[in-house]
């Protein structure tokens, strides 16, 4: 979907369709497109954003009088189904290219053309009612608290810029974790962001030659250069001040966090701009500089091949030798960096140099193939060592990783799922990440502490990993959602206000719980505990957590002091209830409770309170009351059997009726517009 985006970008800016299917898979297997590839929501934002840019550039060719159908749709589209971060960026850079110069009156129509981009922006919202109207009032309602600090240092660094064109040298920006046993390329974790073909940026470097160009294509050739200076700067957070003014002054930027996933619109510049510098190009290039060059490169490639596989650790011989001469002493070894690790940049600078000389030779095919006029195989050629180049560079963890370090511990996994019944709530202590395979919060400092005891930490290290072992870590986000288990944390990047107040918490990306003792794990209904098998000296002080599976890395044990999910509570607190409760949850709008042997009392169901949920006993609708802060409870007499809780927003219902109006807007238009 994101190739075929870009395609029809290259098509819209009058490049033939070769030239268009290289757009198209350039943008389309980037390594912003391949990096979020289990992230979903991002996914599908990285793919609309060219079908948004498309929409605009289409529909102003085309001088609508009112709105701009596919701009309306693509956004309309993007509002519904994706990561609102990418929505954001699309909404402040294209109403800038609504200035390009007008066909028929070759001056700037500027004002016209951003008016029409205000209209159609709106009417995307207003089809999308039904979904924007329960998102606000869920941002209404959770904690999401980001420091400016702390956004700034999810940004990349100066010296990780070379990993926008060599992606192996780095991983992700973590002290002593780059690169070695145990990194992040290893567990297959490197992030690969803002990884472009370098027949991409080879191409954007042609356009430095001056050569006349239409009015049009000079200003958009500026506009995506603007982009892609723009989105370079914001996305190196603290390391410019770029970000932090960004931020602090300009409206809905202090709403998002990572600045490097403004890479995404950088990816696209980059894409078109070496899209226009082939074009150009075209014709100009001698065939015989192609020729020399590849033959060079072919024999850089061999020796790059037999250096990686014979001569490992001849790089860091280099620097071992060139150092004892300078220094007079042996290369040093640092508490973030030791000799394994340092050892191990040898490796990488072999495996960039061969993806460096396979992008060199896609460079060399695609020359020769404008060079000569029977040119269709050649290209085609270019173009499958391309998709090479970009499969090795960004997911080459799947080919020089251990495989045992990507793939999930399954069996152990099947385990714990087939153990946990389908109604308990759960928590991890210490971490687990690397069982589950998805998104390692602090799983640098964990798996270098269990896994690497030899290699000495950073003091830096020590101390976060010391604040981390002083709380209760949990599934990181999505991970319990994927494989249907209830972790008490919920999704932890946005947290309800009441239940951030419940626990009384001040981190950022999940809950402190303090103790194993707190009353409120029981309350909340902590069913089991998830432990590592290091950590067991940690659990054996509470008598009631009693183990339930052991295997050799991790153990389940269970609370016996957990609430139930529901419970009743009778109005004299000297009797006690012999009620009994039957769960089943219809879907994930209703769940209904049925009561019976009971006198009557407080229904408590320990799931959370939000707006929109309502209550019904024997069909009429009864007072949902908050318990806790954070439940839902509801009084009921002797003769109640069944009380079902149902979500029925109202924002739903005024959402949808909005979005009609909209749908009926938009196609009424249409339809006069002949669009």
């Amino acid at each position: 979907l994101a190739a075929q985006g870009a395609y029809q970008i290259g098509r819209n800016l009058h490049f033939n369709q070769k030239l268009s299917i290289w757009l198209g898979l350039v943008y389309g297997f980037s390594g912003v497109l391949m990096d979020s590839a289990q992230d979903i929501n991002s996914m599908i934002a990285l793919s609309l954003i060219p079908w948004v840019f498309w929409g605009l550039l289409e529909d102003l060719n085309r001088h609508y009088r009112w709105i701009l159908p596919r701009f309306t749709f693509a956004l309309f589209l993007m509002i519904t189904s994706s990561h609102p971060q990418y929505l954001y960026y699309c909404l402040i850079f294209c109403p800038l290219i609504g200035i390009q110069p007008s066909k028929k009156q070759n001056t700037v129509t500027s004002t016209r053309n951003i008016l029409k981009v205000i209209v159609s922006v709106c009417m995307a919202a207003m089809l999308a009612s039904y979904h924007l109207l329960p998102t606000l009032e869920l941002v209404h309602t959770i904690s999401r608290s980001e420091l400016l600090e702390a956004n700034e240092m999810n940004g990349i660094s100066v010296y990780e810029l070379p990993r926008l064109v060599f992606p192996l040298i780095y991983g992700q920006r973590n002290a002593g974790n780059s690169w070695g046993p145990e990194s992040d390329i290893y567990t297959g974790y490197a992030s690969v962001k803002g990884f472009m073909s370098l027949t991409a940026i080879v191409g954007a470097l042609l356009l430095l030659k001056k050569s006349k160009k239409p009015k049009r294509d000079t200003f958009l050739i500026k506009f995506f250069s603007y982009l892609v200076v723009i989105s370079l700067s914001i996305s190196l957070g603290s390391e410019l001040p770029t970000f932090k003014y960004i931020y602090n002054y300009f409206p809905g930027m202090n709403l998002f966090r990572t600045p490097h996933r403004i890479l995404a619109i950088y990816s696209l510049a980059i894409a078109v701009l070496g899209a226009y510098g082939w074009n150009y190009a075209a014709g100009k290039i001698k065939g015989i500089y192609p020729v020399i060059t590849a033959k060079v490169t072919l024999v850089v490639l061999l020796i790059s091949v037999m250096g990686y596989y014979y001569l490992p650790n001849f790089w860091f011989s280099v620097l071992d030798s060139i150092w004892s001469v300078w220094y007079s002493t042996s290369f040093p070894a640092t508490a973030a960096y030791p000799l394994v690790k340092v050892a191990e940049i040898s490796k990488l600078i072999w495996q960039t140099l061969i993806i460096f000389s396979i992008g060199v030779i896609a460079n060399t095919l695609l020359v020769k193939s404008y060079a000569t006029k029977r040119s269709f195989k050649l290209f085609y050629l270019g173009i499958l060592v391309v998709v090479l180049e970009l499969f090795i560079s960004v997911r080459g963890n799947f080919i020089w990783a251990p495989i045992e370090k990507i793939m999930v511990d399954q069996e152990i996994l099947d385990d714990v799922v087939s153990i946990i019944e389908d109604d308990s709530r759960i928590a991890s202590l210490s971490d687990i990440e690397d069982f589950m395979g998805i998104w390692p919060y602090f799983n640098h400092l964990r798996v270098q502490n269990h896994m690497m005891p030899d290699s000495p930490l950073s003091s830096q290290e020590m101390r976060t990993w010391e604040t981390l072992e002083e709380h209760l870590s949990t599934f990181p986000a999505n991970t319990h959602q994927l494989y249907g288990l209830r972790s008490i944390t919920g999704y932890v990047s946005m947290l309800p206000l009441s239940y951030r107040k419940y626990w009384n918490s001040t981190k950022v990306n999940s809950i402190d719980f303090h103790s194993l003792a707190d009353d409120r794990l029981h309350e909340f209904g902590l069913n089991f505990l998830i432990v590592r098998n290091t950590d067991l000296p940690r659990i054996a002080e509470y008598s009631h957590f009693e183990p339930i599976m052991v295997s050799d890395e991790i153990s389940l044990y269970k609370n016996t002091l957990a609430k139930p999910r529901a419970e009743l509570i009778p109005l004299d607190s000297q009797q006690k209830s012999n009620a009994a409760i039957k769960i089943i949850d219809t879907s994930v709008n209703e769940v209904s409770v049925f009561v019976t042997n009971h006198k009557g009392g407080e229904l408590i169901l320990r799931d959370y309170y939000f707006p929109g949920w309502k209550a019904y006993a024997a069909g009429r609708e009864v007072k949902i009351n908050p318990y806790n802060q954070i439940f839902r409870s509801v009084t009921i007499n002797p003769n109640t059997s069944v009380v079902t809780f149902s979500y029925e927003p109202d924002s739903l219902k005024y959402g949808l009726l909005v979005s009609a109006i909209g749908f009926f807007l938009f196609f009424f238009i249409s339809k006069r517009s002949n669009y």
